[in-house]
């Protein structure tokens, strides 16, 4: 809220932010010590307004204000003039090059980009340290054409729990009507009355158009066709995963596209990153990519790159304690999978 105070013949004076902070200095005033040196002088910001709504505009403008990155400061912690010219430089070439990707806010969500932001990630991960300003364009141009050779497949899992088993004792089942789909056995995995089944590519699609209970509907009829005497198909639970609408994975696995060479573009993806501070852990830079293996395969993989030393130039503490970097990549070898 505002706080007025009478200004003479003037006006009236406002504090429109910052109470907490002009209170807590009022405060500190009365005690016996008196102001702290650092208090002892407030810079005020002064502005004119007419109106309220003038003060109003002004309220909003001090609260839509964003904190400045890092790479901003103006103090040590903040970058050397030669590394932000080279951050500007390279974002803004960026920016240039794909408009489409690039939005205002720095609260923006992925896939999109801030130029702000993506200046201020690359600031802290010590990119320019690492490949050089001259260099930073095109070391993120050859990143991205890495990752641009990967596409995202479309995967869907869904799970349905019945009030008893009505199908073969079989670990798979198959359909072709409506749709083909297979089926995993759960019953036999753990023991629970329950099938599973993945949907791809453009099935996944148009089932993802649907809601739960219209999805629901979708499989008992495609059981019932199935099984078509075993009489009620009663779903007691039901699980649908959502994986291509989700920021984070963009789809269910990735696939090389075609043109792309393979083996080339599988050594790019592996090389160190952040200035040889990590690796990339993920199927897409498995071997066996596409799989659950290959997501844990790549994370013991970047676990390693890290603990032995192998990116950073860390060795390996020679007591036998852990190297630094080991929780981390730990957490490398858990996010590949979970991811």
């Amino acid at each position: 809220r505002k706080e007025k105070r009478p200004l003479g013949d003037d006006g009236v004076a406002a504090v429109v932010d910052g109470q907490h902070r002009l209170g807590a200095a009022a405060l500190l005033a009365q005690a016996p010590a008196g102001l702290p040196e650092g208090l002892a002088s407030i810079l005020v910001d002064v502005r004119p307004a007419a109106d309220e709504a003038a003060v109003a505009a002004l309220f909003a403008e001090i609260n839509r204000a964003e904190p400045v990155p890092l790479v901003d400061l103006p103090t040590d912690d903040g970058a050397s003039d030669d590394h932000r010219a080279a951050l500007d430089s390279a974002a803004g070439a960026l920016e240039a090059r794909w408009p489409d990707m690039f939005k205002p806010s720095r609260n923006c969500r992925a896939p999109h980009l801030n130029v702000d932001a993506l200046r201020d990630e690359l600031f802290q991960a010590r990119v320019v340290d690492g490949v050089g300003g001259d260099k930073l364009l095109d070391w993120l141009l050859e990143r991205n054409d890495a990752l641009a050779a990967r596409g995202a497949g479309v995967a869907e899992k869904y799970v349905l729990v019945f009030d008893r088993v009505f199908w073969p004792d079989d670990d798979f089942l198959y359909t072709v009507q409506p749709d083909p789909l297979e089926w995993l056995n759960l019953d036999r995995a753990i023991g629970a009355p329950s099938l599973a089944c993945f949907a791809v590519g453009s099935l996944a699609l148009r089932l993802a158009q649907l809601s739960d209970a219209e999805k629901t509907a979708y499989f008992v009829d495609t059981l019932r066709r199935m099984f078509p005497g075993v009489g009620s198909i009663d779903v007691v639970a039901s699980e649908y995963s959502d994986w291509h609408a989700d920021e984070r994975t963009l789809g269910g696995w990735s696939y090389v596209k075609p043109g792309a060479a393979y083996r080339s573009n599988d050594r790019r993806l592996k090389k160190p990153i952040l200035a040889g501070l990590g690796a990339l852990a993920g199927e897409y830079v498995a071997e066996m990519f596409g799989t659950t293996a290959g997501a844990w395969l790549s994370g013991v993989a970047a676990a390693e790159c890290v603990v032995e030393g192998l990116c950073s130039g860390l060795k390996p503490a020679s007591d036998g304690a852990a190297a630094p970097g080991l929780g981390a990549a730990v957490l490398l070898a858990v996010v590949a999978v979970w991811c």
